[in-house]
């Protein structure tokens, strides 16, 4: 994916992954850059677990604050078109 473990979460369709990383920036005072993009295209975590199909982690990103309008995406798709939360 060229970018965060917060990325590759969302694209191995880890919920629980997505919590864990959270947890731990939380605990180390380090940011999670919930919508840092992707080097190769810019999607942001959000948006890839919508190009994923994965409710699960759609629904723990935006818990955790990402941005569903970042037009810079797949496809040049924001996440709010992809799905319906």
């Amino acid at each position: 994916i060229g970018g965060t473990p917060l990325l590759a979460a969302a694209a191995n369709s880890s919920p629980g992954g997505i919590r864990a990383l959270a947890a731990a920036c939380a605990q180390t005072d380090t940011p999670l850059e919930i919508d840092r993009g992707a080097r190769f295209n810019k999607a942001t975590a959000l948006c890839v677990a919508a190009y994923a199909g994965t409710p699960e982690c759609v629904k723990a990103l935006v818990e955790l604050g990402a941005s569903l309008d970042r037009t810079k995406t797949i496809n040049f798709r924001t996440a709010k078109e992809r799905c319906t939360i």
